[in-house]
């Protein structure tokens, strides 16, 4: 996910995103081909049942192409999920950077981030399989996430306290407020994706972000 961005307050903390490595036009095309040849395969057949030699004939390159960018397929899915949630964040920050106040702001960021992560099937189906396959792995790409997550868990403290402030919402500790409404949060997305028949007819994100904002109001 790209470091320094925040959905909640809908701001770059240093302006720009963080530069990677400069690459050759040539390369920087064939690394984005194959990125988007394995997301696509890996979204509809799943983890396990994509292999190298698929992704490679769907991009019309050699097993070398893959390998000069990366190690295998693990490294190549880690590259893709982290690809999905990045264009996730943008789509969810443009979502809530024109709300007004931080009430708004929360109710967007929630109905957002499970519209986007979970009804969003491409997405949906890649977090499912990284959960599966590389949930319980540490390292470098992992940590990111985890220290993105935090970010938001952050960046939603300041926005309660921000609301408590301007008088929006009663006086409680944003911290915990903020621990909370991120519980609700991944609840209904589990909801959403392991037992959807128990919530048939429900507008799942509305009624979540509704509960916690109202949670809030003084």
């Amino acid at each position: 996910m790209m470091d320094g961005m925040s959905i909640w307050s809908g701001r770059w903390y240093d302006g720009v995103p963080m530069a990677r490595t400069r690459t050759p036009p040539d390369l920087a095309a064939s690394r984005a081909r194959l990125l988007r040849v394995a997301t696509d395969l890996f979204a509809k057949h799943g983890y396990q049942a994509t292999s190298i030699d698929q992704i490679v004939a769907a991009a019309g390159y050699t097993r070398g192409a893959l390998y000069w960018h990366f190690r295998g397929k693990d490294e190549l899915f880690l590259a893709v999920y982290e690809h999905a949630v990045e264009q996730m964040t943008a789509t969810i920050l443009s979502r809530v950077a024109s709300a007004a106040s931080p009430r708004e702001r929360i109710e967007r960021a929630i109905v957002a981030v499970l519209e986007e992560s979970v009804l969003h099937h491409r997405v949906g189906v890649l977090q499912q399989a990284y959960l599966q396959e590389f949930g319980r792995v540490s390292g470098r790409r992992s940590k990111a996430l985890e220290d993105q997550f935090m970010t938001f868990e952050n960046e939603l403290t300041k926005l309660v306290g921000a609301g408590i402030k301007r008088g929006e919402f009663r006086n409680v500790e944003p911290r915990l407020a903020a621990l909370v409404i991120v519980g609700a949060v991944r609840a209904a997305a589990s909801a959403m994706v392991d037992r959807p028949e128990r919530i048939d007819g429900v507008d799942v994100p509305a009624a979540t972000a509704e509960l916690c904002v109202r949670a809030l109001l003084r």
